[in-house]
């Protein structure tokens, strides 16, 4: 966990408020001899080294309220127990875009000055 280090005594005027990360790190290759062709002592052998390992930032972006942003109450469609349904009309907008394009740099570069590489990076808002 890191927690947000950006725009804590103000907005620094890219963006407003900030993020934060969450990540690990993992082996990978733990079932690699599940898939590989081999038998015999060398093919054993090779499997009780370890693997590559990987390392993982997950960026956690705070959203802002936005006027287009809203919960309603659907008056024809119910729930089945006869609720209302409710209906969420919702969208991300460009601060929330610069938040995660400002997150994959930092991490990026937290990443390299670990001697790591950055080998996928998404800024799309989930």
């Amino acid at each position: 966990m890191i927690p947000r280090f950006r725009n804590v005594d103000g907005d620094d005027g890219e963006f407003s408020r900030g993020y934060s990360f969450q990540g690990g790190a993992y082996r990978a290759g733990w079932t690699r001899g599940l898939s590989q062709a081999g038998i015999g002592a060398d093919f054993k052998s090779s499997l009780r080294g370890p693997g590559a390992w990987k390392f993982v930032l997950t960026s956690f972006a705070e959203c802002l309220p936005r006027r287009d942003n809203s919960l309603s109450l659907d008056p024809v469609q119910t729930e089945r127990d006869g609720a209302p349904r409710l209906r969420i009309q919702f969208s991300f907008g460009d601060n929330e875009r610069r938040l995660l394009l400002d997150a994959a740099k930092e991490a990026s570069a937290m990443l390299q000055a670990a001697g790591g590489q950055v080998v996928f990076s998404s800024i799309k808002p989930h």
